[in-house]
């Protein structure tokens, strides 16, 4: 049982799970200028942002699974890749599917209940969904595209700091996005000196 549960960690990429703290940058942002700390201050926007963050967090981890599922022939033949518990038969392909699919329908349920409950926040919702389009693009043949493969990576982490402004309806600031195109550039660095750095 505690090698299955080790192995579904792994297959769900827990350990990146940080990257998504980036979704917090706006609440630092906002509680931080006078013009909009009314809007950050309080539990409610703090639980509204950590729940976007989790949000990421499962969709996430829902596409480390459908792509690993993908590149499963061409993983099997990589000496570091064919380890990956999904290459390695530890998940099977349909259970990955299976719970990918269902990750990603709990993470949306948040954006869902915030333009139910926010009309004037749906572009919280547009961003996510177009974090999703992305990913489908990536996995399916933007990652084999040298130069392109980067700005997406970028592209993931600036939205996840949009993300983060639109669970509170703040102004988006300029510093918010150099932050988080500073944090993308540092992933394209672990990622060439070959540490991990997976776009998603």
């Amino acid at each position: 049982m505690t090698q299955r549960i080790s192995a579904w960690l792994r297959a769900l990429r827990v350990n990146q799970w940080t990257k998504n703290g980036i979704v917090f940058l706006a609440w630092f942002f906002a509680v931080a200028d006078p013009s909009q700390a009314a809007l950050a201050r309080g539990i409610r926007p703090f639980i509204l942002v950590a729940a976007m963050a989790v949000a990421f967090c499962f969709i996430s981890s829902a596409f480390y699974l459908l792509n690993d599922v993908a590149d499963f022939e061409a993983d099997r033949l990589h000496p570091i890749k064919r380890l990956r518990p999904v290459a390695a038969g530890l998940v099977s392909r349909i259970d990955a599917v299976r719970v990918a699919l269902s990750l990603f329908a709990i993470a949306l349920m948040f954006p869902c209940y915030l333009v139910f409950r926010h009309p004037d926040r749906t572009w919280g919702f547009a961003v996510i969904l177009i974090y999703s389009v992305m990913q489908c693009a990536y996995s399916g043949f933007l990652k084999r595209l040298p130069y392109i493969d980067v700005v997406v990576i970028a592209a993931g982490f600036v939205l996840r700091a949009i993300a983060g402004a639109a669970a509170m309806n703040v102004r988006i600031s300029p510093w918010l996005l150099a932050c988080a195109f500073a944090l993308s550039l540092h992933r394209v660095a672990r990622g060439a000196q070959g540490l991990p750095s997976n776009c998603a």
